[in-house]
């Protein structure tokens, strides 16, 4: 288990084991890679509110026009909100911040705008900042965009970045609501439970980022993938290797789906990794650092 894994259990799983602290832990806490880096960004604005909640605005130049605004909150971690994690199987890594696969899933989308012309689109996963589905809606002319999450607290938090972004979606419709994979997920049954939602047709582009963290959800995963996935559609789901997580959730894709595994994907994104590499030992590691790229579609019926 790396000490990144070992600092980031410590703090995000309500069940969880306490693990000692040891030097390597401590270090971890204190020297995080950066990340690609392939947005730039600026701080807008930061305000301190009550217990212990910082909420910081931070601009997206997704090109010389266009900037999103994403709301980072930091909340102190509550007895409560560990209790209502526990209680819905969800974990709270959502609400810590905007992870780097996120960034480098959202840079990959807003390349390719064609991907996404006149289709359904659903991110899973998106956390409170929804970086990627809310630059697909502003880039795109998709004809739908739900950005989902499944933890409630951070659903509130990404409700807000969508609804503060919606200038930037022209004819897009756009909603964020919460969505707790589940393996015993039918639509049917669904919408019979909420009425409200906007998973009422199948999408055509499913998009997520660092989803295969935890092992335990990749069954549920994987079947509102292929619950919620159009016959002709394609996931885009990014995340590093993780140990040997990411080869876990792909044999558990191969039930159902067909999966396609890119390695390099994106110039940019394969360069600064060669320079990662040589520059940032220290720092960066390929195994938690390094997003795989895997294209997911149905399984095709020979004749």
């Amino acid at each position: 288990m790396s000490a990144k894994w070992k600092l980031l259990r410590k703090a995000l799983l309500p069940s969880a084991r306490k693990e000692p602290e040891d030097s390597e832990t401590e270090a971890a806490s204190i020297h995080r890679h950066a990340g690609f880096r392939l947005i730039d960004t600026s701080i807008a604005a930061k305000r301190e509110l009550v217990d212990g909640v910082v909420e910081t605005d931070i601009a997206y130049h997704i090109s010389p026009e266009l900037s999103i605004i994403i709301t980072n909150k930091t909340i102190a971690k509550t007895a409560e909100m560990l209790k209502k994690a526990s209680e819905s199987r969800v974990d709270n890594t959502g609400n810590i911040c905007i992870w780097p696969t996120e960034e480098v899933l959202a840079f990959y989308c807003k390349q390719r705008p064609h991907l996404f012309a006149g289709k359904r689109v659903c991110e899973f996963g998106a956390g409170m900042a929804g970086l990627a589905g809310i630059c697909i809606a502003a880039v795109s002319d998709a004809s739908q965009v739900v950005v989902t999450d499944g933890n409630s607290q951070a659903t509130l938090t990404l409700t807000h970045n969508v609804r503060q972004n919606a200038h930037l979606y022209g004819d897009t419709r756009v909603s964020a609501e919460c969505f707790v994979w589940d393996r015993s997920f039918e639509m049917d049954g669904y919408m019979s439970t909420h009425p409200d939602t906007s998973m009422r047709e199948l999408f055509d582009v499913i998009v997520a980022a660092d989803c295969c963290f935890f092992k335990d959800f990749h069954i549920d995963l994987v079947h509102v993938l292929d619950r919620l996935l159009s016959p002709n559609g394609t996931a885009y789901i990014m995340a590093p290797k993780r140990g040997d997580s990411l080869d876990v959730f792909i044999e558990h894709c191969r039930n159902s789906l067909d999966v396609q595994i890119l390695q390099h994907y994106e110039d940019q994104v394969s360069q600064k990794h060669s320079i990662f590499i040589r520059d940032e030992p220290h720092l960066y590691d390929p195994n938690i650092h390094y997003p795989l790229l895997l294209l997911l579609t149905h399984k095709q019926t020979k004749l």
